[in-house]
């Protein structure tokens, strides 16, 4: 376990949390109005977000959960890099983040900071699973 969460649980919810970047990204790429799902749950949910994501992925084994990650993180890759420069760092381009923030500092903080963080604590499930052997 790491924390409340065991890793496969973690992967869950970053996986949540790279669905929420696409609709982002793709807003910023699409010349149509985008539907953006995930990350309107995430700001009318709140914390409650994060279980709710968590729990649609317990069925899932953690191979599945684990491409599901990767693959949307690849997709990610792909739209960050059609973004334009200028765009990425353009103050209040995210409104409801703060007129003086543009979407690298978004990013950054939620997405970066955020894996950091949690592979902190997998890191720590894997240094402890060292030391006792399994569970």
């Amino acid at each position: 376990m790491c924390g409340v969460w065991s890793v496969k649980e973690i992967i869950a919810h970053l996986a949540s949390f790279e669905h929420m970047l696409v609709d982002l990204l793709t807003s910023f790429v699409s010349r149509d109005p985008v539907a953006t799902t995930y990350l309107d749950q995430y700001q009318e949910m709140g914390l409650a977000f994060n279980d709710r994501q968590v729990a649609l992925r317990k069925d899932k084994t953690p191979g599945q959960v684990l491409a599901e990650y990767r693959d949307t993180q690849a997709k990610n890759m792909m739209l960050i890099a059609q973004i334009p420069v200028e765009t990425m760092r353009r103050a209040g381009a995210l409104p409801w983040y703060g007129m003086e923030y543009d979407l690298e500092d978004f990013i950054v903080y939620t997405f970066y900071g955020h894996k950091r963080e949690h592979m902190a604590q997998i890191n720590v499930f894997k240094d402890t699973f060292k030391l006792t052997g399994p569970m």
